[in-house]
């Protein structure tokens, strides 16, 4: 996910997965509850 902010002030959320595969929206609707290509960051 990256955050996209516009210059007359909007936010969307941008999901970085549908650049790869066409099952995820390029701009899903909020909230996102919960998603299947979610994986956790290493730590």
């Amino acid at each position: 996910m990256r955050i996209v902010d516009t210059r007359k002030g909007s936010r969307f959320y941008l999901c970085e997965l549908s650049e790869v595969d066409p099952r995820f929206a390029k701009y899903p609707p909020t909230p996102v509850l919960r998603c299947i290509g979610y994986t956790p960051a290493p730590g």
